[in-house]
């Protein structure tokens, strides 16, 4: 940068050493095109620029590669929230073996604005169903699923397979079944650990986190 000055001939000692410092000042290069990357942001700013873009589901345990992709992907999910691409897509990012039926898909029908999610068995699916990843798989359809809709999932068991069963808008109970063959379940919602609307709708905070109780 140029040191011409721009002040006055009469200026005083300190204006012009306040000018000189404001000239140096703009010298300093600020990479703003960067940090607005998903390619380019240093890793330690990557939750910032994740806050900066609304992205819904997000994780400080996931790795690098996997947290820039939902940077990158943020505008288009942003574009189809409350769809069911947007909803398919959240639950890719769990698990690709979760099924879903539209209430008129389902057989029989659900009510409808219902959806149904079929939780793979442990045979055909390498997720394992514990307590953080259904919370997170909770919090990640909230975010994303219509608002007027409500979510309806069933589980097959199999001989002492432990799972998280899931009812209406509600996180699911832990429970274990012995039973001696395959067979679909779908229980009542066991949900006593989160705080609930009237219409049993999860209530959660600004940061998507689901209230529990104490």
């Amino acid at each position: 940068m140029s040191s011409t000055t721009i002040l006055p001939p009469g200026s005083t000692q300190l204006e012009r050493a306040l000018e000189q410092v404001a000239i140096e000042m703009l010298d300093i290069p600020v990479p703003v095109r960067s940090v607005w990357s998903a390619d380019d942001c240093p890793n330690t700013h990557l939750p910032w620029l994740a806050y900066g873009l609304s992205v819904d589901n997000w994780a400080d345990d996931w790795s690098e590669p996997v947290r820039r992709e939902a940077i990158r992907q943020a505008i288009p999910l942003a574009r189809v929230k409350g769809t069911r691409a947007a909803l398919r897509a959240a639950l890719d990012r769990h698990d690709p073996a979760i099924a879903m039926h539209d209430w008129f898909e389902a057989d029989p029908p659900l009510p409808p604005h219902h959806f149904r999610l079929d939780l793979p068995i442990a045979a055909d699916s390498d997720v394992v169903y514990n307590e953080q990843l259904v919370s997170r798989l909770l919090r990640d359809i909230e975010s994303v699923k219509p608002v007027r809709s409500h979510m309806q999932a069933t589980q097959r068991l199999n001989t002492e397979v432990a799972g998280y069963l899931m009812g209406v808008a509600n996180p699911g109970g832990f429970i274990r079944s012995k039973m001696t063959a395959d067979t679909a379940s779908a229980l009542d919602p066991i949900w006593d650990s989160f705080l609930q609307t009237e219409n049993g709708e999860p209530l959660t905070l600004e940061s998507g986190a689901m209230l529990e109780h104490e």
